[in-house]
């Protein structure tokens, strides 16, 4: 059985780091930041190692191609939301955020759709790099939240990491939809 699995345990961890990660926002203590960041960095660690272990190891599974984009989608998506609602991204910031949300929504509904008709949207490494980029966002983001325990620009970097990974994740999903047209369509 495929769901207890070295690798989709290590996408399990994921999840519920996400949710240790929203204790941190409702605690609140600026002794906890340092271990803030430490959770997420670990966090986003488990997508890039859960992938490599199953490649690693011959250990894909149904359930890990599954869990892997949802346990991502969840992370940014919370990370953002309580970003936001902590005065983090704030004004314009908010547009980046919203298209990354938005996009992992439609892609999402797109899959589960496809997956009825035992379809699958092909990946593509635009939507690696797209995850990757946000998660950099939102680990500057989360520091420059934190004054001077990181680095003063760290704000500034995750805004600016905050766009790039917009556009790339707007990319992404035209990649997406482009070359998954026929089954969308037809």
């Amino acid at each position: 059985m495929d769901v207890f699995t070295i690798p989709n345990a290590i996408t399990y961890l994921r999840i519920f780091l996400i949710f240790i990660l929203v204790l941190f926002f409702v605690v609140d203590d600026p002794s906890l930041e340092p271990l803030h960041l430490l959770f997420f960095t670990i966090a986003a660690a488990t997508d890039y190692l859960d992938g490599y272990i199953a490649r690693l190891w011959s250990m894909q599974s149904n359930l890990g191609k599954i869990l892997d984009p949802i346990a991502d989608k969840l992370l940014v998506s919370t990370m953002l939301l309580l970003l936001a609602s902590d005065g983090i991204v704030v004004g314009y910031s908010l547009i980046p955020a919203s298209i990354i949300i938005c996009r992992e929504i439609i892609i999402s509904n797109f899959r589960a759709v496809l997956a009825e008709s035992d379809l699958a949207l092909n990946v593509s490494y635009s939507a690696k790099y797209k995850t990757a980029l946000q998660f950099i966002a939102i680990f500057f983001l989360i520091s420059g939240d934190y004054g001077n325990s990181f680095f003063i620009y760290s704000h500034d970097l995750g805004i600016i990491a905050l766009w790039l990974s917009a556009v790339f994740t707007f990319y992404s999903a035209v990649i997406y939809l482009y070359n998954n047209s026929n089954k969308i369509i037809g």
